[in-house]
């Protein structure tokens, strides 16, 4: 839950700009494979550490526990807030990471990928956060008739992290990038 505050905020108060990629479903073992291959694949240094997820361990609890804000409830719907806010949507995640700091920017590993050069760089200038929402494990693993290709999506998860990464760092300048997870799996 305090992932924001002890990630992001340091950076941000420091004057950098931080990037943050959420990808649905991603387990320690899968990151620890993922730390392979951007150390082997790409400049920098990464390392990886362990955090707690919140209880219980689905997406719509673990994405809302990724933001900002001072308090998350639930209503009998089962729906998750932060500070009243709702957290179904990445529009919606984008509004509370708005409120806490109106230089943050929301999207997805898709759309990015789709845009251009230039406009990835229109997307992210002057944007102290930026959070890419990244969804292929989870998909894959959340439905009956696919589950039995989420090792497949593992594999391609690596694959599709190491690139964002390369592109954040290559065309957007990108140091201080977290990739973190909402939940693993079983």
């Amino acid at each position: 839950r305090r992932f924001y505050s002890r990630y992001v905020l340091p950076n941000v108060s420091k004057g950098s700009r931080v990037f943050v990629v959420i990808s649905d479903g991603l387990r320690y073992e899968v990151a620890a494979e993922l730390l392979e291959s951007l150390n082997h694949n790409t400049r920098g240094r990464a390392k990886l550490e362990g955090m707690q997820a919140v209880f219980p361990s689905i997406t719509k609890f673990g994405m809302a526990a990724l933001l900002p804000g001072k308090e998350m409830s639930v209503n009998n719907k089962i729906d998750v807030f932060v500070d009243g806010y709702a957290t179904v949507s990445t529009a919606q995640r984008g509004t509370i990471l708005n409120a806490a700091n109106p230089e943050s920017v929301v999207v997805t590993y898709e759309e990015l990928l789709r845009m251009k050069k230039q406009e990835r760089r229109d997307l992210v200038a002057g944007k102290e956060i930026i959070y890419i929402y990244h969804n292929t494990i989870d998909t894959i693993g959340d439905k009956p008739a696919t589950e039995t290709k989420v090792f497949e999506a593992c594999k391609t998860t690596i694959d599709e992290l190491t690139a964002v990464v390369k592109i954040m760092v290559n065309d957007l300048s990108a140091a201080n990038i977290y990739i973190t997870s909402d939940h693993g799996f079983l």
